[in-house]
């Protein structure tokens, strides 16, 4: 079997199992979007970092969404929302988020610094 022949048949392989279990693909597609934002299973200590980069950089996205025409954000947006993508429908590796590991880091830092601007804010008024 060639090349082309053997994308053909897993493609239709992937599109009957779709077809056939569309509530566990969905679950699936769940497991892997989890996996992509905080490494579940994995124990080394990169992945605690990873972990803990991804809620930072969440939350930098939820704040910074309030204000993204401020900050020109929205490309940064794109790129995070845009790129697993894919990843979440096929097949998820921690290495694959690298590309993006920069924008995850630019939201974290936004995250951060909003939260010292916020207890600064606090202690000035106490």
């Amino acid at each position: 079997m060639g090349e082309i022949a053997y994308v053909r048949q897993r493609r239709w392989e992937a599109l009957q199992f779709i077809r056939q279990s569309p509530i566990r693909y969905a679950r699936l597609v769940l497991y892997r979007v989890e996996y992509w934002w905080f490494a579940q299973g994995e124990g080394a200590p990169i992945f605690i970092f990873y972990r803990l980069l991804s809620v930072l950089s969440l939350t930098g996205m939820a704040l910074a969404w309030r204000r993204w025409r401020v900050a020109g954000t929205l490309p940064l947006f794109g790129a995070v929302v845009v790129y697993p993508l894919v990843y979440y429908l096929t097949d998820v590796y921690a290495r694959y988020r690298y590309p993006i590991e920069p924008f995850l880091v630019v939201f974290a830092g936004y995250a951060l610094s909003r939260a010292f601007e916020f207890r600064r804010s606090k202690m000035v008024r106490a």
